[in-house]
This record gives structure tokens, C-alpha cells and sequence, in this order.
């Protein structure tokens, strides 16, 4: 069961969530048609890039230490690329600089029985697991793999976060939202930040 009604922000922490989206808004309008109707696969990538890099920016990992954060890509190499050039850009996030890896699972079907353990296997070391659009069908793998796991988890759609991930990114009225999972967050020991939260809206379903 998933969770994702905001609580009444302070005035404070209004301030904080329009500064939050304020942030959000310059660093994706910094890219060349960035402005297009959403939709097109490049665009889409940039934006659910950035939203990633929020999404990291207002986590904490338990025991993190200085040695780098690692963001596992189930995508496409323009994921990648889309990933790195903002890490590039942040230089480190929180104090510790970012890298951007693409996992080799593309052989292995998501739905084999094995395909949790390999994806377990391919991601031991990892901080963040993003999954693309193109990867979808691998959601509820990657949802099941990282469950209960210190992972920050991202993918596309309100069914991803349904599946078991925290944050799922979709499109409503022209606008990029994102819904949570409660759940899955608190059992993650991963500390996010309540304010980011209230950013969240509501999983119907896919």
C-alpha cells in the first residue's frame, strides 16, 4: 500500500518547498528546449534527471561516509549521459561527488526468477537505482531487489511506486509529478527530508 498525502507545510517550510521547485524550474530550463511540450524522449530524460538529482539532494544514507555516491542507471546510455552531465555540474552533492554508472542487465529478462539476484548482485554497491522509461518492465524487479535496502529508488509512473519503489515520476496536464511510498522509504533507513515530501502527490495507480 503506498503513501503520499502531504501534511499542511508551515510557512517555513512553504518557503522551503518554493525555494525547492524555484531550484528545480532554473536547472531544467537551462537546456535547449527544455520549454517543448513534454513528451519528447530527450527532454523526458533531462527532466526525470533533475528531479533524480533533487531526490538526492534532500536524502541522507546511513553511515554514508566521504567516498562517492553511486547512481545505478536500468536504462539507456542517454539515462546516463542525461545523469552525468548534472553531476558534473553539482560536483558533489552533500559532500561527496556523484557517479553515474549503467547497470549490464540488459540480457536478463525481468521476469526470470533470477533476475532479483542478479539485479541485487549488479547494484551491491549502489546509493540511488534509477529506472528509465525504457527499462519499465523491470520496476517490480527493481522494487523487490531493493526493498528494504539503504537505495534510494526512482522510476517512471505512479505504477512504479505501486510496484514497490519511492519515488515514481509521471506526467499530469503537461507537468512532470511525482508520487512516494511511504513505506519503502521507511524501510530503507534512508532519511528524507519531510519538506521534499510535501512536494509529493497523490498514487492513483498507473
Amino acid at each position: 500500500m503506498t503513501s503520499s498525502t502531504p501534511v499542511q507545510p508551515t510557512s517555513g517550510a512553504m518557503r522551503w518547498v518554493q525555494r525547492a521547485a524555484w531550484t528545480l524550474l532554473i536547472v531544467v530550463s537551462a537546456w535547449p528546449g527544455a520549454r517543448r511540450a513534454y513528451g519528447a524522449t530527450e527532454d523526458e530524460m533531462r527532466v526525470h534527471a533533475a528531479y533524480v538529482m533533487n531526490f538526492v539532494r534532500y536524502s541522507r544514507w546511513p553511515q554514508a561516509g566521504d567516498g562517492p555516491l553511486v547512481i545505478s542507471v536500468l536504462g539507456t546510455a542517454q539515462n546516463v549521459s542525461a545523469l552525468r552531465d548534472l553531476a558534473t555540474r553539482a560536483g558533489a552533492i552533500n559532500g561527496r561527488r556523484l557517479s553515474v554508472r549503467l547497470l549490464p542487465l540488459a540480457s536478463i529478462p525481468p521476469s526470470e526468477p533470477a533476475a532479483v539476484r542478479a539485479l541485487q548482485q549488479a547494484a551491491a554497491a549502489s546509493d540511488v537505482l534509477y529506472v528509465g522509461s525504457s527499462h519499465r518492465a523491470w520496476s517490480r524487479t527493481a522494487a523487490t531487489a531493493m526493498a528494504g535496502r539503504p537505495v534510494l529508488t526512482v522510476g517512471p509512473g505512479q505504477d512504479f511506486v505501486s510496484s514497490g519503489g519511492m519515488f515514481g515520476m509521471y506526467l499530469d496536464g503537461g507537468h512532470v509529478r511525482f508520487a512516494v511510498n511511504a513505506p519503502a522509504v521507511r524501510a530503507s533507513s534512508l532519511d528524507i527530508s519531510a519538506r521534499l515530501l510535501t512536494l509529493a502527490r497523490p498514487a492513483t495507480g498507473p
